[in-house]
């Protein structure tokens, strides 16, 4: 009676250990999935020609891949090299690069 006891309650813990697992792979893949949802939001945003949109998909892109959630002073600096290669559109519907060449 007691080799039958001990075999169910070893049978539960392995089914708990597995199902735990199995919570910690989900998460992560959510999280993924959370992850690259954002990366091409934020690749997306940078095809358009508002910066205030692309600045707000980088920086949620960005924190997202942080343990933290917390933007770098690296994470800020590629966000505005991102930014600086749109292609802006004036009201007048004229179209130039948002980065100036300064000249010699």
């Amino acid at each position: 009676m007691e080799y039958i006891i001990g075999i169910l309650v070893i049978s539960a813990i392995i089914i708990a250990v597995s199902s735990l697992g199995e919570t910690k792979n989900t998460t992560e893949t959510i999280k993924i999935d959370k992850l690259h949802e954002l990366k091409t939001a934020y690749e997306s945003a940078l095809t358009g020609n508002n910066k205030r949109v692309a600045l707000d998909a980088g920086r949620a892109y960005y924190s997202e891949s942080r343990e933290n959630k917390a933007l770098t002073v690296y994470d800020e600096q590629a966000i505005a090299n991102d930014l600086s290669t749109m292609t802006i559109q004036h009201e007048d519907h004229t179209t130039y690069k948002s980065f100036q060449i300064e000249e010699s």
